[in-house]
């Protein structure tokens, strides 16, 4: 009997010392972002799922925020860091719906993050109703705001994963992730060959004009309403608004598709609601050189930089990025972006 006790014991003393060896080095590495601290080990940071990892973020963090940067998958490289004066957090998550913003905002707001400023990054895709809201952010709160949620994680093995793969690209300099953050969540996408960059724009221009430049298309009734919340809701915030910026057969594309008068329609309502929007999505210096985007969609973070500082009046390079709109302008703006689609098309 004393030896199986005596096993039993050894057993168990194992179990005990792996559990803390899996604890402490989920912990040290820190993938979904539940603490603050930085080191060697968690410098490279895949982006598992950010509405999780943001919110896990904001909730327990020791930072105080007074911006948010609210976006699409494409905002995500727009550095946080990059915005003077204020002390901004990056709260764009993929795929996103125009329905999900409010809700960031609160859940910030709710953790003790008094907003002066949000900056939108607004996508023409989330304009097309007959797409699907997949995510709902309510879900991740519930999750996060539990109090033993964050150290559960520690004991998991799924997070085990994250962190091995974090780890090892921390500490080997490797580019296995798409879409990567660092410990300060500044994030960039991978650098890829010519070849695999035209197979994921051809992809994407079939996947955009099957679904979100469809004729099935039909222009969100709510949109203007969505907007108009998030400015009825912080009347003491500022808000700077832009449009994210496309490659050209990407804009090309919806020409093509007859989506301008949609486009149109969506700048419009923008415009009425906050005043006025930087419009990058544009024929313009950097939306027809491939070089600046991973994709058909998805800029390189050197242009993110150059966006933050437009959105800053900055003065850059590439002077017709960017154009800022109001109602004034808006009529000759519309008839320089038909024109030069116009002269694509030719």
């Amino acid at each position: 009997m004393g030896v199986y006790k005596a096993w039993l014991i050894k057993l168990a003393a194992v179990c005990v010392v792996l559990v803390m060896l899996v604890g402490g080095f989920n912990y040290m590495v820190d993938p979904l972002w539940a603490f603050d601290h930085a080191n060697p080990f968690n410098d490279r940071q895949d982006s598992i799922n950010e509405r999780e990892q943001k919110s896990l973020h904001l909730a327990y963090t020791d930072q105080e925020y007074n911006a948010l940067l609210l976006g699409s998958s494409r905002s995500t490289v727009v550095d946080q860091h990059q915005f003077e004066g204020v002390k901004m957090f990056n709260y764009s998550v993929p795929a996103v719906s125009i329905e999900e913003f409010n809700e960031y905002i609160h859940f910030a707001k709710k953790h003790g993050h008094e907003l002066e400023l949000i900056v939108l990054g607004l996508d023409f895709f989330t304009t097309n109703e007959t797409r699907k809201q997949t995510e709902f952010p309510s879900e991740y709160f519930e999750t996060v705001e539990d109090p033993l949620h964050r150290f559960k994680t520690l004991l998991s093995m799924d997070t085990f994963e994250y962190s091995y793969k974090n780890a090892w690209s921390s500490l080997i300099d490797t580019e296995q992730f798409v879409r990567r953050y660092d410990r300060h969540h500044t994030a960039e996408f991978q650098q890829i060959s010519q070849e695999d960059k035209d197979e994921l724009i051809e992809g994407d221009l079939r996947r955009y004009k099957g679904i979100h430049y469809a004729p099935s298309y039909q222009y969100h009734s709510g949109y203007k309403n969505q907007l108009q919340q998030m400015v009825d809701e912080n009347p003491d915030t500022d808000f700077i608004v832009y449009v994210t910026p496309v490659t050209e057969p990407l804009l090309r594309l919806l020409y093509e598709q007859e989506r301008l008068p949609d486009y149109t329609h969506w700048l419009r309502e923008i415009i009425e609601v906050f005043g006025g929007v930087y419009n990058f999505m544009t024929i313009n210096e950097v939306t027809t050189n491939m070089d600046r985007f991973y994709d058909a969609h998805h800029f390189y973070a050197e242009v993110g930089d150059v966006i933050a500082a437009r959105l800053q009046d900055e003065e850059v390079e590439e002077a017709d990025f960017g154009e800022w709109v109001t109602e004034e302008t808006f009529e000759e703006h519309i008839e320089e972006v038909r024109k030069s689609l116009e002269a694509e098309a030719q």
